[in-house]
């Protein structure tokens, strides 16, 4: 990999009952506002890390946290957030902490009492939070969304419904504009919408019972939209059980699908230099095609799907695309490097 800057999230990591900040460098970087940082894709623009990690070495502080959790840590100058459940899912739970020291400001919890399933690798709280600087967004599925201020104010709470799932739900909210954008799935009730960001209020909503299914059945989409500015059109890309669909995110009007993935779908979608990629998880298949243009419209299968591959390995994680290459990280810790000759070769179907 000489030669390529591969943008390891190392900035926080959120790790069993710690929140863990690695070295000064590290600690007085960029902001880090949303999943998978300011463009939504993995990739860390600066360019000092520390080489080598252990339990002590380069590490700033560590702060405990009440339980397990997946979500990742987010950062606005000297605040870093991050969620976290409390007495088995009945708390969901926002927390704060000083940049610097690690001293936890305050932290804020919506209690929700009601019957909602997840998966014990799953825990409740799975999103990461979303800032625009001036507020925090939260999104907790069957426990609504909520908007905190940086004192720990609660500004708005929304319920929209029950999202009942057997392995809980993971889709992180994402900022468009004056909206805050939340993907409510899988099980029998899939809902995109879009919530303003002062008020709560819905500016638009979008059933997807196409996708619905019973919270039993291995069937659903954890991914989180991924924001791409296609020339002068904005879209807003996602997988679901089936095919890859991009949405207009100021309407939520569908613009463009592309068929070819499974019934599963954890990661995000993965723009290259001209191409977009969708992977299944639970050995599903994978897809890539062609960037379409920014007037293109409708099922994009036949005419932009370059490569579909039927046998892919279990992919839980997102990888990230950099000057060509694809990198991801398999289930089991591996690391992968795909040149971008190898990807765009695969056999077609």
């Amino acid at each position: 990999m000489s030669g390529f800057k591969l943008g390891f999230r190392l900035l926080l990591k959120l790790a069993s009952l710690s929140c863990i900040v690695g070295s000064a460098d590290v600690a007085t970087g960029d902001n880090w506002p949303e999943w998978r940082g300011p463009s939504g894709d993995g990739i860390v623009t600066e360019s000092h890390f520390a080489q080598q990690w252990s339990a002590t070495e380069n590490v700033l502080w560590k702060a405990a946290l009440p339980e397990p959790g997946n979500s990742s840590s987010v950062i606005w100058e000297e605040r870093v957030f991050v969620t976290c459940a409390e007495d088995g899912g009945v708390k969901r739970s926002l927390l704060c902490f000083d940049r610097t020291s690690g001293e936890m400001l305050w932290k804020r919890s919506v209690v929700y009492e009601k019957d909602d399933p997840t998966h014990a690798t799953n825990p409740w709280c799975a999103a990461t939070p979303a800032t625009d600087g001036a507020a925090i967004y939260v999104w907790n599925g069957s426990a609504g969304a909520t908007a905190y201020d940086f004192d720990g104010n609660q500004l708005w709470h929304r319920d929209l419904g029950m999202f009942t799932h057997r392995w809980g739900h993971a889709s992180s909210p994402r900022i468009y504009g004056d909206t805050v954008i939340v993907f409510g799935s899988p099980g029998p009730h899939v809902t995109l919408a879009a919530l303003d960001k002062k008020t709560g209020d819905t500016i638009w909503m979008r059933e997807l019972d196409q996708v619905a299914s019973p919270p039993e059945d291995l069937q659903g989409s954890f991914a989180t939209p991924l924001l791409w500015k296609n020339g002068g059109r904005d879209e807003l890309l996602l997988p679901l059980p089936g095919y890859l669909v991009s949405f207009d995110p100021r309407s939520g009007k569908e613009i463009w699908r592309c068929q070819g993935l499974g019934k599963l779908t954890y990661t995000d979608a993965l723009l290259g230099e001209d191409v977009i990629l969708a992977f299944s998880g639970f050995r599903g298949s994978a897809i890539g095609m062609r960037k379409p243009s920014p007037k293109e419209r409708g099922d994009l299968t036949e005419t932009h799907r370059i490569w579909k591959n039927d046998t892919v390995i279990q992919r839980v994680g997102s990888g990230v695309v950099v000057e060509g290459r694809f990198f991801l990280c398999g289930r089991r810790g591996e690391l992968q490097c795909f040149d971008r000759r190898d990807y765009l070769d695969a056999k077609s179907t």
